[in-house]
C-alpha cells in the first residue's frame, strides 16, 4: 500500500506591529541648546520621510514644532489633483538642501503635489506665537509636465487676506537635469507675522503646465525659522512628547522630552543644572530604566531616553519633578505588547489541516498541530 506522508512546513512567520510606516522613524535628536539672544531657531519643519505611501485626504502635521505650537499642510481645491509622496531613488532623488533635525542625505521622501494644480492651493498653517523675523526655506522641483512656476503668499489673519511676496518664480525640471530650486524667503520686514497665532502661508501653482492632467510639483525639507521673543524665569516643567509620538511597547525603551517654561508657557533656559526625576503617576505596571535627566545650565529641555514600562495598559501617565519648578504630568498614553502573526502552510494542501496560527504576544508559548486526512499518515 502506498503511504502518503503529511509534512508540516512553516512558510512564513511575520512580525506585525500596531502601525506600519514606510521606513523606521529616525531617532529624535537632543533638542539644540537655546541660541544667543537675537539668533533664529527652527520653529516648524517638515521632512516628509515618515509619511505613509498613500494619497493624503487629511492635513499633514509638522515633523517638528517648538513646544506649545502645532503646524500643518493641506492641498485643498477641486478637480482630479491630489498629493502623496515619492521615495528616494538615484534616478529620481530627494533634495539634500535644508536637511535639519538629523535627517541624512539621499534618503526618505519628497511631497508630491499632482496636477491639475491650477484649481488647488498648497496651504501651510504655521503659528509664530513667541517668535519674530520669520524665514521660510524649502526645496522645489517638478516633472516635465508639472507647473513651471509658483507664487508665494502669506496671511496674518488665518487666511482671510493674502499678501503676495515677490513675483512668480521658475521651478526647475528634475527629469531634464535641472535639479531642485533652493528657495529662501526672508519675511523679517513683515512685522504682522511676528508673534502671531494666525500666521499662514500659501503656494499657488501657475504658468505653463499647471492645468495639465499629468505631472507634479515636489516640495522637500520645508522649514520656518524665527527669533525667540524674550522669556521670563523658569517656573515649571512640561512634558512635550512621549517617545516622539511613536508607539510604546512593554519592556522596550522609550523617551520623554521635557521643557522648562516660564509663567507664560514659553521655553525658558535654566541658570544652573536642574535634575528632573520621573515617577509613575497612573498605571498598574512598573516604571524602570532611566528615571532622571539634567536640564543643563543655559538650556531649556532634556530628552530622557531608556525609560521602560513592564506591562501593557492604557491611560499611563508619568510625572516629572524638579526642585523649584512646578511638576508636569504627561498626557495619557498606551503601552502595547509586541505581537507576532504566525501563519501556517503545508506543502500538501489536501493532506490535512493545521491549527495554531494566529497572533501571539512576545514570549507566549504556541502549540501547533497537524491532523492528517484519511490516506495520509
Amino acid at each position: 500500500m502506498k503511504k502518503n506522508y503529511f509534512i508540516l512546513a512553516f512558510l512564513m512567520i511575520a512580525v506585525v506591529f500596531s502601525s506600519c510606516v514606510k521606513d523606521e522613524p529616525a531617532p529624535q535628536p537632543e533638542p539644540p541648546p537655546p541660541p544667543p539672544p537675537g539668533e533664529p531657531v527652527l520653529v516648524h519643519y517638515w521632512h516628509f520621510n515618515n509619511l505613509p505611501d498613500i494619497a493624503f485626504t487629511e492635513p499633514i502635521e509638522s515633523d517638528f514644532s517648538q513646544f506649545g505650537l502645532t503646524a500643518s499642510m493641506d492641498y485643498p481645491g477641486t478637480g482630479e489633483g491630489y498629493w502623496d509622496i515619492r521615495t528616494h531613488r538615484p534616478a529620481d532623488p530627494v533634495s539634500n538642501f535644508n536637511l535639519r533635525m538629523g535627517q541624512g542625505p539621499d534618503q526618505g521622501a519628497v511631497l508630491r503635489l499632482r496636477n491639475p494644480a491650477n484649481t488647488r492651493e498648497f496651504l501651510i498653517t504655521a503659528p509664530s506665537t513667541g517668535y519674530e523675523n520669520l524665514v521660510v526655506t524649502f526645496a522645489a522641483t517638478r516633472t516635465e509636465n508639472g507647473a513651471k512656476e509658483q507664487e508665494f503668499y502669506f496671511s496674518a489673519n488665518g487666511g482671510s487676506d493674502w499678501t503676495k511676496v515677490g513675483e512668480a518664480y521658475y521651478i526647475p525640471s528634475l527629469p531634464e537635469g535641472e535639479g531642485y530650486l533652493e528657495k529662501v524667503i526672508d519675511l523679517t520686514e513683515y512685522a504682522q507675522l511676528n508673534d502671531n497665532a494666525n500666521t499662514m502661508f500659501r503656494i499657488l501653482f501657475v504658468g505653463e503646465g499647471s492645468d495639465n492632467t499629468s505631472g507634479n510639483n515636489r516640495i522637500d525639507n520645508f522649514s520656518i525659522d524665527g527669533v525667540p521673543l524674550a522669556s521670563g524665569d523658569p517656573a515649571k516643567l512640561a512634558i512635550s512628547s512621549v517617545n516622539d509620538g511613536n508607539p510604546v511597547f512593554a519592556n522596550e525603551p522609550f523617551s520623554l522630552l521635557i521643557y522648562s517654561l516660564d509663567a507664560d508657557n514659553s521655553p525658558a533656559a535654566v541658570t544652573t543644572n536642574v535634575t528632573v526625576n520621573l515617577s509613575l503617576e497612573s498605571g498598574t505596571g512598573n516604571l524602570g530604566g532611566t528615571l532622571s535627566g539634567v536640564i543643563a545650565s543655559g538650556e531649556n529641555s532634556v530628552m530622557i531616553t531608556g525609560i521602560t514600562y513592564d506591562a501593557a495598559g492604557t491611560g499611563i501617565k508619568i510625572k516629572a519633578e524638579a526642585q523649584g519648578l512646578t511638576a508636569a504630568i504627561s498626557d495619557a498614553f498606551d503601552v502595547a505588547l509586541i505581537t507576532y502573526n504566525l501563519q501556517l502552510s503545508a506543502n500538501m494542501p489536501d493532506a490535512g489541516t493545521l491549527t495554531g496560527d494566529g497572533e501571539y504576544a512576545e514570549g507566549e508559548e504556541v502549540t501547533i498541530a497537524a491532523t492528517a486526512n484519511e490516506g495520509f499518515i
